[in-house]
């Protein structure tokens, strides 16, 4: 359902008391977060509570950005035996974030404990008390580490990566090689550089990268690391600061926005990638002065995969009726760069 975009309602029909029913809930909860739709898929519960309001803490619980795509068979969420478990790079208790979470469920009998899935990785579990709501209760994001092992018919939903402020500070280069497209809009009218690879050591002899637009035409164009690069998971939070070396100016054109995302190994999915790691929106820099160009986009945790990508987007626009370019230096000894601070 949440593959075809189709509203679904998933109800829980136990009608046990909620504030005696932890365990349970929490099962619910991570079952449904598996495969859930943020647009499309609603869960409801039916646990008795002294209101009669069926309304229970963990529905504050949002989980976005997965690592992993919505399979099309949960058997390709199953970690091990019996054992499924996906990861988000971004959750959310009541609109606060809690920073990365993850779920795991034990399907096998309750006689059957298998191990938590990602070991050390996560710090701390979801921690509910009490029943619904409006009869008290509670929410957190700072239960107690995950137990080694996840009982027969259990559930863990983890939080607080351990290793997030661990990575080191990166820097990359655009080169002279092409990267894929798939994130940048390319409409008729706009040639050249549209994709670059970037790499910790720069790549081919230097040159400028030139990039043409047609009159009253807003286009993008960026960089996309190599295969494999950065090659961490997670990536902290972190500052990306970015330099873009104009070396032909043309003031009838201007950098209106700058983003970082996350992207597979092919360069995508799309024009939307895995992830929006941060962005510097509503700008109206020119580009009309040669020189080196400075940007500071703040970037979330992601829960990346070791073959995941970055990628920088600049939109561009050019404010002028006939057509207009501009070129910036890529290669060994290029001033356009990117360098990233973890927070």
């Amino acid at each position: 359902m949440a593959q075809q975009q189709k509203s679904f309602l998933c109800i829980a029909g136990n009608m046990s008391p909620a504030a005696s029913s932890i365990d349970l809930r929490t099962y619910y909860t991570a079952s449904y977060l598996m495969t859930y739709d943020l647009g499309t898929t609603v869960l409801g519960e039916k646990f008795a509570t002294p209101s009669g309001f069926h309304a229970e803490p963990e529905s504050e619980l949002v989980a976005t950005n997965p690592v992993v795509p919505t399979p099309s068979d949960i058997s390709s969420l199953m970690i091990s035996t019996n054992v499924y478990g996906r990861e988000y790079g971004a959750c959310y208790i009541a609109g606060v974030s809690v920073g990365p979470c993850a779920v795991a469920v034990n399907t096998d009998a309750a006689a059957y404990s298998h191990p938590f899935p990602w070991g050390s990785k996560y710090q701390h579990t979801l921690a509910l008390s009490g029943g619904g709501i409006l009869d008290g209760g509670t929410i957190s994001a700072d239960g107690p580490a995950p137990a080694s092992s996840i009982p027969g018919n259990g559930a863990v939903i983890a939080f607080g990566i351990a290793t997030v402020n661990t990575q080191p500070t990166l820097g990359f280069t655009p080169g002279t090689q092409t990267a894929p497209t798939s994130l940048f809009y390319k409409m008729t009218g706009e040639t050249g550089a549209i994709s670059q690879e970037m790499d910790p050591t720069a790549t081919g002899t230097l040159t400028n990268e030139a990039l043409n637009y047609k009159g009253l035409f807003a286009g993008s164009f960026g960089w996309v690391s190599g295969p494999g690069q950065p090659g961490l998971t997670p990536w902290a939070a972190a500052k990306y600061n970015i330099t873009l070396n104009v070396t032909q100016p043309n003031a009838a054109l201007q950098i209106t926005d700058v983003r970082i995302y996350r992207v597979d190994a092919n360069g995508g999915p799309n024009t939307s990638g895995l992830a929006l790691v941060g962005e510097l929106p509503a700008l109206s820099q020119s580009l009309g002065t040669a020189g080196s160009l400075s940007f500071s986009v703040v970037g979330s945790t992601q829960l990346a995969g070791l073959t995941d990508r970055l990628a920088v987007r600049f939109q561009v626009k050019n404010v002028s009726t006939h057509p207009q370019s501009f070129s910036y230096d890529a290669g060994t000894g290029a001033l356009s760069t990117l360098s990233i601070t973890p927070q």
